[in-house]
């Protein structure tokens, strides 16, 4: 599995923000929908699930274990599509970042009160 890229981050017309993002993401039960911010410098290793990472603003670079050295930017305005799995993340742009993290939640996980 790869990594995919995509420009023009546009949710329903208009650039994305959390708020598009949400809105496109529905029914809200059905997906978890996160904001997050890293200053320069940051250097983490995780897993997840598989969903998009949207690039609000700055640039962040991602790479997944099964290539940790194949890093891939990603600037404000574009996206990543991750599938499951373990990531490396860093961040080398002086601004930071700030990313929008989408997950779809199983169905028998999702709650039936909104």
């Amino acid at each position: 599995m790869e990594l995919e890229k995509g420009a023009s981050v546009s949710i329903l017309g208009t650039a994305a923000t959390f708020d598009s993002i949400r809105t496109f993401y529905q029914p809200e039960n059905a997906y978890r929908v996160k904001e997050a911010r890293y200053p320069d410098g940051t250097y983490f290793h995780g897993t997840s699930i598989a969903g998009p990472i949207f690039v609000l603003d700055g640039s962040i670079e991602f790479a997944l274990d099964a290539d940790p050295e194949n890093f891939i930017n990603a600037e404000a305005g574009e996206y990543l599509m991750k599938p499951p799995g373990g990531y490396r993340v860093r961040v080398a742009d002086p601004s930071g970042v700030r990313i929008i993290r989408v997950f779809e939640i199983p169905a028998p996980f999702r709650s039936t009160k909104l």
